[in-house]
């Protein structure tokens, strides 16, 4: 019997050590593929991490590409349109200089009139005393001259 429970306890010896063993020897394995699947993880999203970077980066660059496109085309046609307008004014041809005089003295001719209008009206308002009727009108003058003044010399271009 002694035999029999020396190769018994051999065997379950043997048997328990090896899957003890094999068991330990999984355990290790598997924490080792952990850790290399978790820093493959971190890898992949440093990679990711950058590419999102990347792509982000190339949409400003797109973003403001398409934004000089566009000024460049509304500065075209803007061009476009001033040389269509002088193409236009040109095929009247030449005009008389007593037309182009008369049309500068436009501008000036209505502001000065306007002026002497609202001073006209101030004037006759204070020498009668009527401030209620003559002064609602002084102030239609005033606004009108106002405005043409703003208007004529804002909308001048600067040279």
């Amino acid at each position: 019997m002694e035999i029999l429970g020396t190769v018994v306890s051999g065997l379950f010896g043997s048997a328990i050590g090896g899957s003890g063993l094999g068991l330990i020897g999984t355990v290790v394995g598997k924490t080792f593929g952990w850790l290399e699947q978790k820093e493959k993880n971190k890898t992949l999203l440093a990679q990711n991490a950058h590419e999102l970077n990347l792509i982000q980066e190339q949409a400003k660059i797109k973003q403001v590409e398409m934004e000089s496109e566009y000024m460049i085309a509304q500065m075209e046609a803007d061009a476009n349109i001033r040389t269509a307008a002088y193409q236009h004014d040109a095929s009247y041809g030449e005009t008389p200089m007593w037309c182009s005089a008369l049309l500068r003295l436009v501008r000036p001719v209505v502001t000065f009139l306007l002026m002497g209008m609202s001073a006209y009206i101030y004037y006759k308002a204070y020498e009668f005393g009527d401030w209620t009727t003559t002064k609602m009108l002084a102030e239609e003058v005033v606004f009108m001259c106002s405005l043409a003044i703003t208007f004529w010399f804002g909308s001048r271009p600067a040279n």
